[in-house]
């Protein structure tokens, strides 16, 4: 069986790795090869049979994105059913949004053999004139060239019949669902300019538009189709241990809480990626700026950026005292890889010539357990280690980055209000 690799995040760790899916091929035979009930089926229940029908592990099956959307049913199943509603092999009798039918001119065994063994058409959009060229820059050469992407009415049509879960879906996810839907090629995908993915931008840029239209309703981070669709995923579906069952009703407090605990934990990776797409004079001056709101030093201008030539790997200089009698000196690290013991070595020997006492070391990502060790045994009264999920945690603790979106109070009935007696109640 064919195999395409889909992104997923690891809501533990906070990373994203890659999943093996079946097949666009495959996956759009076993479509046509389903037995559809009289009233039409839905993409959440055929997900869940093609599940069990493609031998998919658990692994496979409970494979979630950043906006806890499962990736087999938003990123494989659903892009190809909407392939093959174009290609005319099934129907949607009651319009987008709804349940599909077979086509009544795929229903010959025949015909489905074909469609096997038959190469991919090229996308209708790939010859339309109305597609829309974008300038991208090439990594290797710093030149520009333009990447031409599907047209805008094309892409606004795939926003609005996109299978919206209830709990919306951050534009990054929504774009690599449409990419698989409309068969972006790996060129198309990746290429990038100042703007980042120059597709997420396209796309990005034709929510808004629909926004502004009031087609599509923007939450805090992400989007929903308004007015409301049928068959959404209930945020308790979508937020639950499986991908494929139900499990208990939680009490409203609890969904609260996890809804919360969810959408902080999608804020850090958000900051994440943010962090990583900014150059590294701006990590710097960032790092900085969260000491300052932590309490280190008066004002910003207590501290120092260095990051040049002949600094000894310092980054920045953080005055403890007003007189700045007390120095605190910070290395910055915006990287993918764990930092390593040696990395953490060269900063000692770098505080060392300068004769400092304390030093912070701030990474993007995390420390290998030989560096922890190495601050802790030897290190330990002079050096701070703080990795990537401490630092996006404190960026939002002090608001660093961040901004007050709705806020609710949660209020609970006081008993010992009902227990004050008639007497006690007539004193007052």
């Amino acid at each position: 069986m064919e195999t395409v690799m889909k992104k997923a995040f690891d809501r533990d760790t906070g990373r994203y790795y890659m999943v093996a899916m079946p097949g666009p091929a495959t996956v759009r035979q076993n479509i046509l090869d389903l037995e559809y009930p009289e009233d039409g089926i839905s993409v959440k229940d055929a997900s869940i049979i093609l599940a069990e029908k493609l031998n998919l592990s658990d692994e496979q099956k409970n494979a979630r994105n950043s906006s806890n959307l499962n990736v087999f049913r938003y990123s494989v199943v659903a892009p190809q059913f909407k392939w093959l509603l174009e290609a005319g092999e099934l129907e949607q009798p009651g319009g987008p949004r709804t349940l599909y039918f077979p086509a009544i001119s795929s229903s010959d065994s025949s015909d489905s053999t074909l469609r096997e063994t038959s190469p991919d058409p090229e996308p209708e959009w790939a010859s339309s004139p109305e597609s829309v060229k974008r300038t991208a820059v090439d990594p290797d050469t710093n030149e520009e060239y333009e990447v031409p992407l599907p047209p805008t009415s094309v892409v606004k049509e795939a926003l609005l019949d996109f299978d919206y879960p209830a709990s919306g879906i951050q534009i990054k996810d929504i774009a690599e669902a449409l990419a698989d839907q409309l068969e972006l090629t790996d060129k198309q995908r990746e290429a990038k300019n100042t703007y980042g993915l120059v597709w997420r931008f396209h796309v990005n840029i034709t929510a808004n538009d629909l926004v502004n239209s009031g087609q599509l309703l923007k939450l805090r981070r992400g989007w929903i189709i308004n007015p409301e669709q049928p068959d959404v995923e209930t945020p308790e579906d979508a937020d639950g241990d499986s991908a494929f069952s139900d499990g208990d009703t939680p009490s409203p407090e609890a969904v609260i809480d996890r809804n919360y605990r969810k959408h902080r934990d999608g804020l850090k990776a958000e900051l994440r990626e943010k962090i990583m797409a900014s150059d590294p004079g701006f990590f710097e001056k960032l790092v900085l700026c969260l000491l300052v709101e932590m309490g280190y030093g008066r004002s910003r201008a207590d501290a120092e950026v260095l990051g040049r030539s002949g600094d000894g790997g310092i980054d920045g200089i953080i005055k403890e005292d007003e007189l700045g009698l007390s120095l605190i000196y910070i290395q910055a690290k915006r990287q993918e890889g764990n930092v390593s013991v040696s990395q953490v070595r060269d900063f000692t020997g770098a505080l060392d010539c300068k004769g400092a006492q304390k030093g912070i070391f701030i990474t993007t990502s995390n420390f290998t357990q030989p560096t922890k060790d190495f601050v802790e045994e030897v290190r330990s009264r002079r050096i701070i280690l703080i990795d990537g999920d401490q630092l996006v945690e404190r960026m939002i603790d002090h608001d660093l980055g961040v901004s007050l979106g709705i806020f609710y109070q949660l209020r609970e009935v006081d008993p010992g209000y009902f227990s004050i007696d008639d007497e006690e109640i007539n004193d007052e």
